[in-house]
């Protein structure tokens, strides 16, 4: 038998130890506490050190257990302080034995359970976003991870439980022979890899009544609670390459003036949640219905101030009139002292008259539309100019109707009759010059409210023909008319096509509109804009409009099934597993099934908080809210799985050479 550490001693069976003077004390018959290996001793002290002392008591209560099924002697009280006392005692010799690498092995594991907190967020975000950095097993603690299924999270659990189960079996080995060894090593591994397989299965069951009572304790746990369920479903997304909170921020800071929500940038899961709170009876459907209504009402001013900003802000009527009585104020004295001229007696305007029926059927009709006109002569300069803008009339009105041909033969003539009128009466030609400037102004602007019948190219060549001031009343009527459009349908269907987010059939009306803006940002700012609001309105149909029945009633549904059946299940299928395999496989699949989404937040509180944020366009809520639903709490499962792992890979080792309490070899 080996001597205790100075100030150690082992009272009778049933007592505590305590501390006495120092020298060696006999212990019990049949009882040795010895110096562990260096394997072990480090082991169990950075086991005690990561488990807050808590691997000592479980290790020697699962012993004693144990101990008691093949028939050891004494009580259970009995074998648990003989137990507890050979572990505080090996610990003892060993720090004593070897205090520096007792010292090294205590802190890592005083370190272990802080290390969700610390430095585990850092290491994994130096994988690419999005990246699958474990395709198979979770890693729970973050909230990238906080969406792993519960088969992830048993995976991640059975493997680490195995690793720790068979370090600690093959530490704790009292054999000496390498296929002892290594059956104790497969038994550790077995014990540890059942335990942390086992255990996510009761969080999930735990994680509600947990919940709750975490809210009746400490303040604020409902707003925690509200970013944990949004950052589940967040997790979701980033384990299938769908967005996390670095492209959702950045979706956010591009929103520009629409008022996007975590609703419109997260993925799939995201979406789904916020329309199962959106439909869901109480205050989450409220404040959804409130928000999205408010938004989608807002967003045909929004889109006309837009125009406002990047093309035009003008009022096409208000220009118009302003033009009008510009060119009146400028041309009347010059058409007066024009048309007072009275007839015409020139060969060349007289020519035209004869020979062409448009020109006489434009006097003939300004004679039977004007009573003070008939009995004029055909040459009086009062019908010639009639006729004159009778046929640049006629000349607009054929383009418009898309006959370019019969357009370009009417402004020959009205050139080469303005040319001849001119020419014998030069009064004439200063007082159109006078009404010229503000006419191509106008028509201009005409041909921007027309720009739509127009093609990219059409619209690029035209403006850039025309004058800078005409140019800006192009541009002013193309505004004038995306605005009467957009005040229509109260949506960016007319700007950008109503599949625009998908970027299908909108490609030729964003052409349109390209050549209209002065500037490339100009227009990337209006488009964006205009992509956001289409955003927000395919959103909104998603969640509470149009026909999408099935993907809603999946959603509803997808809340997970009661506890009982679930546990019903797996019992009865692991009961079976030996006997009947191919009948325990559907029965636990099914209790698996069960409890998809046993462990998410349902509490009223906690989903109306949840609406809250993910229905919000506030900046900085929306910054406050990716925080916290990064700061996610570390999942504590791993915390218990992995000391208990240890503990139960060791039980088997450890007790194999102790029947009947004998010493050790």
């Amino acid at each position: 038998m080996a001597g205790l550490p100075p100030g150690f001693t082992l009272d009778a069976p049933g007592g505590p130890p305590s501390g006495v003077a120092p020298g060696p004390v006999a212990l019990p018959q049949g009882f040795a506490i010895d110096t562990p290996d260096i394997l072990q001793g480090m082991t169990d002290t950075a086991a005690k050190y990561a488990t807050l002392g808590l691997a000592d008591p479980v290790t020697a209560a699962g012993r004693a257990a144990v101990q008691g099924l093949f028939g050891a002697d004494g009580t259970f009280g009995e074998r648990y302080q003989h137990n507890l006392a050979q572990e505080r005692g090996q610990e003892a010799n060993f720090a004593a034995a070897h205090p520096v690498l007792n010292a090294v092995a205590a802190v890592p594991g005083a370190m272990t359970p802080a290390a969700p907190l610390v430095g585990i967020d850092a290491l994994r975000a130096a994988a690419p976003i999005g990246a699958a950095t474990r395709p198979f097993f979770a890693n729970p603690g973050t909230a990238a991870d906080a969406g792993a299924s519960l088969l992830r999270q048993m995976g991640t659990g059975a493997t680490t439980g195995g690793v720790i189960g068979g370090v600690s079996g093959g530490s704790d080995t009292q054999r000496t022979d390498p296929i002892g060894v290594l059956r104790d090593i497969g038994a550790g591994a077995a014990a540890g890899a059942g335990i942390g397989g086992v255990l996510p299965v009761g969080g999930a069951l735990l994680a509600k009544p947990l919940s709750a009572l975490t809210r009746a304790m400490f303040p604020g746990s409902v707003d925690r609670q509200a970013a944990a369920l949004l950052a589940g479903r967040m997790g979701q997304d980033v384990s299938a390459g769908g967005p996390g909170a670095p492209q959702m921020s950045q979706a956010l800071a591009n929103a520009g003036p629409a008022p996007l929500s975590l609703a419109d940038v997260g993925g799939e899961n995201v979406r789904s949640l916020a329309g199962n709170l959106s439909r869901s009876q109480g205050e989450p459907r409220e404040i959804a219905s409130q928000f999205l209504g408010d938004r989608l009402s807002g967003m045909g001013p929004r889109l006309i101030d837009s125009l406002d900003t990047n093309l035009s802000n003008g009022n096409a009527f208000q220009a118009a009139q302003d033009l009008i009585t510009a060119r009146q104020a400028t041309s009347r004295p010059l058409y007066e002292a024009a048309l007072n001229k009275g007839a015409i007696d020139d060969p060349a305007v007289n020519g035209l008259i004869q020979n062409s029926s448009i020109l006489r059927n434009a006097i003939n009709s300004a004679k039977a539309s004007y009573p003070a006109f008939q009995g004029l002569p055909n040459n009086d300069m009062r019908l010639l100019d009639q006729a004159y803008k009778a046929i640049g009339g006629k000349a607009d009105a054929a383009r418009r109707a898309g006959d370019g041909a019969l357009a370009y033969n009417l402004d020959g003539l009205r050139t080469q009759f303005k040319d001849a009128v001119v020419g014998a009466n030069p009064e004439y030609g200063q007082a159109l010059e006078a009404f010229s400037g503000p006419s191509d102004s106008l028509r201009a602007m005409e041909m921007g409210q027309n720009f739509r019948s127009m093609t990219p190219q059409l619209i690029e060549q035209t403006l850039g023909k025309l004058a800078p001031g005409d140019a800006d009343f192009f541009r002013l009527g193309a505004a004038d008319t995306m605005r009467t459009a957009v005040g229509k349908t109260g949506t960016p269907t007319p700007l950008i096509g109503a599949n625009a987010v998908n970027d299908r059939g909108a490609d030729y009306l964003k052409q349109q509109l390209r050549p209209l803006f002065p500037s490339q940002d100009a227009y990337d700012r209006f488009v964006q804009h205009a992509g956001n609001e289409n955003l927000i309105f395919s959103n909104t149909n998603k969640l509470i409009g149009n026909s999408l029945t099935a993907g809603r009633m999946a959603e509803d549904h997808a809340g997970g099934h009661g506890a009982g059946g679930a546990l019903a299940n797996l019992a009865a299928g692991s009961a079976a597993l030996l006997t009947e395999p191919w009948a325990s496989l559907p029965m636990i699949g099914r209790g698996l099934a069960m409890l998809r989404g046993a462990g998410e937040n349902t509490n009223p509180a906690v989903r109306a908080q949840a609406a809250r944020m993910v229905f919000s366009a506030d900046p900085a809520q929306n910054a406050q809210t990716l925080a916290q639903m990064m700061a996610r709490g570390p999942n504590v499962v791993p915390a218990i799985s992995n000391p208990l792992a240890m503990t139960g890979g060791s039980l088997y080792p450890r007790y194999e050479l102790l029947p009947g309490e004998k010493g050790r070899q």
